[in-house]
């Protein structure tokens, strides 16, 4: 074995599953909440009619009527993220094959048989194997830990791209 990287205790726990969703509803909010006012409807009513533009009425509707019916798929979304549990806890690479620990169980599998694409800007990297039934998802490299060690082996072996 080269090198093994866990994924960090902040995508298990609770506190860091909180964490990732606050940002999210923060948005939300600073939107909503200043436009249940009646006097905020109105100014945003009375730009649209004096711009004219047939995407910025619409786009005021939905801000004005729309947006609450938001709350519910927001909501929905939140208590998914929050009972979910990646499948994958810890990556571990070798000299020609790579393994995963999926749910407590390591399974290996050659390079040339996952998907594997590179994030660079994001500093993040798509993976998923159908063999192994693992769904292609997003993690960010600092979500792991030795993550220059783990970019450096995926960029050498996996063939990311």
């Amino acid at each position: 074995m080269i090198s093994e990287h866990r994924l960090s205790e902040n995508n298990f726990t609770v506190s860091g599953r909180i964490k990732s969703m606050i940002p999210i509803w923060v948005i939300y909010l600073l939107i909503v909440i200043p436009t249940r006012f009646e006097g905020v409807q109105t100014a945003m009513y009375n730009f649209a009619d004096a711009v004219t533009v047939p995407w910025v009425t619409s786009m005021v509707d939905f801000i004005i009527n729309a947006f609450p019916y938001v709350l519910i798929i927001l909501a929905i979304s939140s208590v998914y993220e929050f009972f979910r549990r990646p499948k994958l806890d810890t990556i571990r690479i070798y000299e020609d094959k790579i393994g995963f620990v999926l749910e407590g169980n390591e399974r290996t599998i050659g390079y040339d048989e996952i998907q594997c694409s590179y994030g660079k800007f994001q500093q993040s990297f798509y993976l998923g194997c159908k063999a192994l039934d693992l769904p292609e998802e997003q993690y960010y490299f600092n979500a792991f830990n030795d993550r220059d060690i783990l970019e450096s082996e995926l960029l050498k072996r996996a063939n990311l791209h």
